[in-house]
């Protein structure tokens, strides 16, 4: 599926079924794969295998701002390129709690980060 995507809708994800497999490589090639769909920003969400805690890097500007900082060991991660439409958006994934547990979530959207939609954020956290 990194070869040939069919669709370039900015958020994209690398699994390793068996668990065993380093995915964080992919990363960069996918990103810059997506970057078309707009180089506000970008991110990466995983599950560190060390250690087992939720990871979350994003930063405004193109890939190559955030890749250097990308340093995982998983065999799962997402990735959002930001097509921004929103002054105040921001890119992704967003750390929610959900049913007691903290995730990554990135979609093609924007939750910008005005007043109305961050009381929504905040809501969304609190009850997922």
């Amino acid at each position: 599926m990194l070869d040939a995507p069919d669709h370039h809708c900015g958020v994209g994800a690398v699994v390793d079924p068996t668990g065993k497999r380093n995915v964080a490589e992919f990363a960069g090639p996918l990103l810059r794969r997506l970057e078309h769909r707009g180089s506000g920003g970008c991110g990466a969400g995983w599950i560190d295998a060390e250690t087992g805690e939720l990871q979350v890097l994003h930063k405004e500007g193109r890939a190559r701002n955030v890749l250097p900082e990308l340093q995982a060991n998983t065999s799962s991660l997402i990735i959002h390129a930001l097509y921004r439409t929103n002054p105040h958006s921001k890119p992704h994934p967003y750390v929610v709690n959900y049913q007691g547990h903290r995730t990554a979530a990135a979609f093609n959207g924007n939750i910008p980060e005005t007043p109305k939609e961050q009381k929504a954020r905040e809501y969304l956290d609190a009850h997922g």
